[in-house]
């Protein structure tokens, strides 16, 4: 009797340690993108949630190689942690904002325990990726969300908000307009709003939506007065020195053209 035991905890021994192997090998392929080791393992019995020295887990490596097959198939497993973030704090839903992968995106909003609003190092959420990086597409299905954090500053005062006035995201910038809480006054470290730099875009039509908001704060800045000037908008609160810089730039400016 105490041999047949000593036989079964030996055979669990050796079962524990050949799926603790199956693991290692799957991260690895993940990691690697190998594909048919991938697609051999992956009905194995083994912990789908194991991660590399650096928190990274199968399914993050999937998001990172874009590897969307591979990724639909763990979202399938029931045990699977898709919020698990790696030592930086950036999870794979950041992963496929950064990397434009709508197909694994929409799978993984539809969870309702996604945490989308997760911020990684230098408190980046994946909506601030999607305007820093011109990805509409993913941006469009945040703002969905009714409790989606788009007010989130990065620790130089930039927001998502921002970056959809310096980059000139016109669709973005007009469904962010629409929300009542939106700070569009958020200057960052340099004192920059938003508004300054629409204007040093010379995007006249983010600017204009951004003057219908009563209380936008207007800074004594050139380029601010200049689209002010084109715009038909209110000036009186701009300096005569600004004014006289203006115009000297103007007048600077058709003489070097002539």
């Amino acid at each position: 009797m105490k041999r047949k035991l000593n036989d079964q905890n030996n055979g669990s021994c050796k079962k524990i340690k050949k799926n603790s192997c199956l693991t290692e090998e799957f991260l690895l392929a993940c990691r690697l993108n190998r594909h048919n080791d991938i697609i051999r393992l992956i009905e194995c019995k083994i912990d789908y949630n194991q991660a590399d020295e650096d928190g990274r887990t199968p399914f993050f490596w999937c998001c990172h190689n874009d590897n969307t097959e591979v990724a639909k198939l763990l979202l399938e497993k029931d045990d699977l942690n898709y919020n698990k973030a790696n030592k930086y704090d950036c999870t794979p839903f950041h992963l496929c904002s950064v990397t434009k992968n709508i197909e694994v995106a929409k799978l993984l909003l539809e969870k309702n325990d996604l945490d989308y609003n997760k911020a990684q190092k230098y408190n980046l959420t994946s909506f601030y990726w999607c305007c820093f990086i011109k990805n509409t597409e993913i941006a469009k299905l945040l703002l969905q969300k009714h409790d989606l954090n788009y007010n989130q500053a990065d620790e130089h005062g930039k927001t998502a908000f921002y970056w959809c006035c310096f980059n000139n995201i016109t669709e973005i910038t007009k469904l962010l307009l629409e929300k009542d809480d939106l700070n569009y006054n958020q200057a960052d470290e340099d004192g920059k709003t938003p508004f300054y730099y629409c204007c040093e875009k010379k995007n006249k039509k983010m600017s204009k939506m951004l003057l219908q908001k009563k209380d936008l704060v207007i800074k004594d800045t050139v380029e601010e007065y200049i689209m002010c000037v084109q715009l038909n908008a209110d000036i009186s609160k701009f300096t005569e020195s600004t004014k006289k810089q203006a115009n000297e730039e103007f007048c600077n400016f058709f003489s070097w053209v002539n």
